[in-house]
């Protein structure tokens, strides 16, 4: 009778170290894939306040609100206050005139995240 109360212990001490490593194994992968999709939402917000940043820009120059500068230039924070970029900066860094296709005017929008 002793011997199989020894043998029941070591059953349930066994079965309590794998249900503790399956558990932090499971952990594990939560955390892991929690910060692989907070990643992926910050650099959707990020590529939509580009976007929006792009098309704010187009349509000022469009409307004649602003003219693009005569040189390279950099507009920092270009979207006004109060939107749903999230505190995300857009800006936009315009090359000389001439380097874009066709003798046209290139211009990048980045947004740091």
């Amino acid at each position: 009778m002793a011997n199989q109360k020894g043998i029941i212990l070591m059953i349930v001490l066994i079965f309590i170290i794998v249900l503790s490593i399956t558990a932090a194994v499971v952990i594990g992968l939560m955390t892991n894939h929690a910060r692989i999709a907070e990643y992926q939402i910050k650099r959707i917000k990020a590529f939509y306040t580009a976007e929006a940043a792009r098309t704010y820009v187009l349509e000022q120059l469009r409307t004649g609100t602003k003219s693009p500068p005569s040189g390279a230039e950099t507009w920092t924070d270009v979207l006004p206050s109060g939107g749903l970029n999230d505190g995300y900066q857009a800006n936009v860094d315009w090359g000389a005139p001439g380097s874009g296709p066709k003798n046209t005017r290139a211009f990048n929008v980045t947004v740091d995240y």
